[in-house]
C-alpha cells in the first residue's frame, strides 16, 4: 500500500506521455480496471465492490475512494493494538 502513491505517479506520467505522442486514452471503463490492478489485494476487493455504486461511475471517482481507503488503512495499522483498561470503582 505504500506504493501506491509512487505507482499513481507513474501511471499518470504514463498516460501524459501517451497522449503527447498522439496516442488515444482508453475508454474510462478500461482505465478503471486496469486501475484495479495496480491496487492491493485487500483494497481492491473493497473498490470492485464499489465500482457499480452511484457516486463512482469515473476513473478519478473511483481513484479517490481508493487513495482515500488506503490512507485510512495505513493509519488503522499505525494504531497501537491495546486492550481495554478497566478500572474498579
Amino acid at each position: 500500500m505504500d506504493d501506491l502513491n509512487k505507482a499513481l505517479e507513474d501511471r499518470e506520467t504514463s498516460k501524459r506521455l501517451f497522449v503527447e505522442a498522439d496516442g488515444k486514452l482508453p475508454e474510462d471503463s478500461n482505465v478503471r480496471l486496469a486501475f484495479i490492478d495496480i491496487l492491493p489485494p485487500d483494497v481492491s476487493a473493497n473498490v470492485l465492490m464499489h465500482m457499480d455504486m452511484p457516486g463512482y461511475e469515473t476513473y478519478d471517482k473511483i481513484k479517490k475512494y481508493a487513495v482515500k481507503l488506503v490512507k485510512v488503512m495505513q493509519n488503522q495499522r499505525r494504531r497501537p493494538r491495546s486492550g481495554v483498561d478497566m478500572v474498579d470503582a
